[in-house]
């Protein structure tokens, strides 16, 4: 009888809180590559995913979540004696992660909405005039929300561990504030998508290395 492997030594080998979360474009005619690829056919070899320079995204307390569809089952049934003879399990569907971010920076913008062209009524050009003639420039953006394909680095609050996620549809709402005594923050809502890279896996589920 072969050994057990899910025993309690598996209680201490957790993934908590949140030092990190690194985003970098996804390719989708290549996806992303866990593993480094050679050179075949004349082209150029594949590097593995590095998130070493990676744009990261910064979240207010205890409002990073991940969450997922649970399953669904559906009984398979005989006539003879109502007898249950199987389950046919459905994927859980949507694989998510949320988050606020505090922060209502240009460089963010950017990144998460399209470029409006400037706005004309009570506005002049990009900037605007307040009530104590204090005058603000910036940008404008559309009001039509924008996804963005990346691949995501989460890392623990310790660092031991990491889960990284291949192919990821990135999408933020319009800026919020719930009081005053809060910022203004951006909600993202990061989609797991199936990766492009054939055999590279969705998902990987990382310790620090020695």
């Amino acid at each position: 009888m072969p050994s057990p492997t899910l025993t309690a030594a598996m209680l201490s080998d957790l993934h908590k809180g949140s030092a990190a979360i690194s985003i970098v474009p996804y390719d989708p005619a290549k996806g992303t590559y866990f593993v480094a690829q050679a050179a075949s056919g004349g082209n150029d070899a594949i590097p593995a995913v590095s998130f070493a320079t990676a744009d990261q995204l910064f979240t207010l307390q205890d409002s990073l979540n991940f969450t997922s569809d649970d399953p669904s089952s559906e009984d398979v049934k005989i006539d003879q004696f109502q007898r249950i003879i199987d389950i046919i399990n459905e994927d859980g569907g949507n694989w998510q992660v949320t988050g606020n971010v505090p922060s209502i920076a240009t460089e963010l913008f950017d990144y998460f909405f399209n470029p409006g062209v400037a706005i004309e009524t009570a506005i002049s050009g990009n900037s605007a005039a307040g009530s104590s003639a204090q005058t603000y420039v910036g940008k404008s953006y559309l009001n039509t929300k924008k996804s963005v394909e990346v691949a995501m680095l989460l890392e623990s609050e310790s660092r031991n561990t990491a889960i990284a996620l291949a192919h990821v549809k990135l999408v933020v709402n319009f800026p919020a504030q719930e009081d005053g005594s809060h910022p203004v923050y951006l909600k993202f809502t990061a989609s797991v998508l199936p990766n492009k890279a054939t055999g590279q896996g969705d998902f990987a589920v990382l310790k620090a290395a020695a």
